[in-house]
């Protein structure tokens, strides 16, 4: 899905998300459309594994490792020379791991400038969780078949434990 994130009154749009050919990657490009400089990126992510930042920038990630939480990209500039002057753009991606689970869900992202100020971009497409029941769906459905071939086992015993009322009993003598 490649769309951009602006409110009426941004400085800042932040493009992209997750790449259709490479269903794992998230590439996102920062577009500073005000006065002031961005030195700061903040995006949330649920098991992304590697960022590659902006040339010059540096960056800190949580949130690999447990599958039940998630993380936060921090990106940061190394020098103002290098932060995200007006009318220019960076592009920054995030991996997500081969065999983690996770789908794109729109967030916010944070976006800090040089002069110490902060602005919020809503609506940016970031991995996160897979819904529970998503990621649940074939051991519920697997489950639900068991029950049922349980119950239909049950029944047949139970209609060969009961007599037939047709049949009258065996008479001795």
């Amino acid at each position: 899905m490649w769309g951009a994130a602006l409110p009426a009154t941004a400085q800042v749009s932040i493009e992209g998300g997750r790449q259709q050919t490479n269903r794992n990657q998230y590439t996102w490009k920062v577009v500073n459309h005000g006065s002031k400089t961005i030195t700061y990126v903040e995006i949330p992510h649920h098991m992304g594994d590697i960022f590659t930042a902006p040339p010059h920038w540096t960056f800190e990630i949580t949130g690999q490792i447990n599958i039940a939480t998630t993380g936060v990209v921090r990106a940061r500039a190394e020098s103002p020379a290098h932060a995200i002057r007006p009318g220019r753009s960076a592009v920054c991606s995030l991996t997500v791991g081969l065999y983690r689970r996770s789908a794109p869900r729109l967030r916010a992202v944070r976006i800090g400038f040089a002069d110490g100020t902060f602005e919020t971009i809503n609506g940016v497409e970031v991995p996160w969780r897979v819904p529970w029941f998503r990621r649940h769906v074939l051991l519920i459905g697997f489950g639900a078949m068991f029950a049922v071939y349980l119950l239909v086992q049950a029944l047949r015993g139970r209609r060969r434990q009961e007599p037939d009322a047709d049949r009258a009993p065996a008479s001795s003598g």
